[in-house]
């Protein structure tokens, strides 16, 4: 399996695309951080979304599953957050 994340930092958006060779990527996942004072929320927060679409020809079974991998990259990608994480440059 093989992996290219591209960063939009401007946008504060990361798109992921997987598949099974360079040449066969397919972008499945994006995630988006806005900072909390933009949403009317305090300079302390953020919301962070994330996007997964459903890939062509994919069954019900595989679509649970990512659907169920999805949940869990969330929960740490909040844990990490609510830990103090930060970019390290």
């Amino acid at each position: 399996m093989y992996l290219r994340i591209t960063a939009t930092r401007p946008l504060l958006l990361v798109d992921y695309e997987v598949g099974p060779s360079p040449e066969r990527l397919m972008r499945v996942n994006s995630a988006r951080a806005i900072p909390g004072e933009v949403l009317g929320r305090g300079p302390e927060t953020s919301v962070v979304t994330l996007t997964k679409w459903r890939l062509p020809g994919q069954d019900d079974e595989a679509w649970e599953h990512a659907c169920a991998t999805f949940d869990t990259e969330i929960r740490m990608i909040k844990g990490r957050l609510e830990r103090g994480f930060r970019d390290p440059e």
